[in-house]
């Protein structure tokens, strides 16, 4: 469910989205991991590193490996598309990192609940240019992330930067890109950096930003893993668990309450969602993000929504 610069093979996504609000402000908040096959990396999921080339990473409970692609040398980096309120710039401001994982903890409270029906219970360093287009760079544990509104220099700033190693994007891809998503979106790129010089335990970073259209809640979905040509009419295959959560979502309404353990502070807890809803995708559909209508998520007692309820597109902003 994301748009990958070099071929890989995705697999067991995790996904969330949680409404919340700051100050007066709706904001939304977006998780995201899976594991990727055959080099085993992860996006925004990611434990101690073990060598300059071999690190582990953990998405959900199963361990996986990282490392550079044996094909060209290159970095491999992940494209996700958020749809930003106009006239908003994401930062490193705008960045969350964890201290656990909130996705496998999740996963493990609706686990629990299917369990329950089935016995018959109901560090940074950052800069922004000045110069149009907006971009902002900085590193977040074993990531370089990279926030634009533009992929088309990205090659560029990297170079200026001095961050070396990093496949560039294909001009289909790019093409592609200018094609599927509409003007106004902000392009969240992580670049894997196994040569990290610090250790981690277990973290997750989250991203969030007042979102353009405040009566949908919305998971990055466009799929691409060849690191060419994609469209929004082709259809491509899911393996997800999406959760949607609001601060309003009650056990009333079908939420699944979330108990985190005590590795989060309660900086990081301001941000999580007491209580989501789950949406298991697990069949092909169009190639576009998991769209959900707020009225939706509170419409019935269901914990679990049905696949057929989300929309598959890229909203216009």
């Amino acid at each position: 469910m994301c748009i990958a610069l070099l071929p890989v093979d995705f697999s067991k996504t995790l996904a969330a989205i949680h409404e919340f609000t700051r100050e007066g402000m709706l904001y939304h908040l977006g998780l995201y991991a899976n594991s990727v096959r055959p080099f085993n990396e992860t996006l925004l999921s990611y434990s101690r590193q073990q060598s300059r080339n071999l690190a582990t990473a953990m998405s959900g409970s199963t361990t996986i490996l990282a490392e550079p692609s044996f094909q060209t040398g290159s970095r491999n980096a992940m494209v996700l598309t958020i749809p930003v309120k106009q006239g908003y710039q994401m930062s490193r401001d705008n960045i969350v990192l964890f201290d656990g994982d909130p996705l496998k903890t999740m996963k493990e409270a609706y686990e629990a609940k299917l369990a329950e029906g089935m016995r018959g219970s109901r560090g940074f360093r950052s800069k922004s240019l000045s110069f149009s287009p907006y971009i902002d760079i900085f590193e977040v544990g074993a990531y370089t992330v990279c926030l634009t509104n533009s992929l088309y220099n990205l090659d560029h700033i990297l170079s200026e930067w001095d961050i070396t190693g990093v496949a560039s994007a294909s001009q289909e891809l790019l093409d592609s890109f200018d094609s599927a998503v509409p003007s106004g979106y902000t392009y969240l790129v992580a670049i894997f950096n196994p040569e990290a010089g610090v250790e981690f335990t277990s973290q997750t970073i989250g991203w969030y930003y007042p979102p353009a259209n405040q009566d949908l809640l919305v998971i990055p979905g466009l799929d691409c893993h060849t690191g060419k040509h994609f469209s929004v009419e082709d259809l491509v295959a899911r393996d997800h668990l999406l959760f949607f959560s609001s601060e309003e979502l009650t056990e009333e309404h079908g939420g699944i309450s979330i108990s985190y353990d005590s590795g989060f502070s309660e900086g990081q807890l301001q941000y999580l969602p007491k209580r989501v809803k789950a949406v298991k995708v697990s069949q092909q559909t169009r190639n576009g993000d998991f769209v959900l209508s707020r009225k939706t998520l509170f419409a019935d007692d269901s914990f679990q929504l049905g696949q057929e309820q989300l929309r598959y597109e890229v909203v216009n902003l």
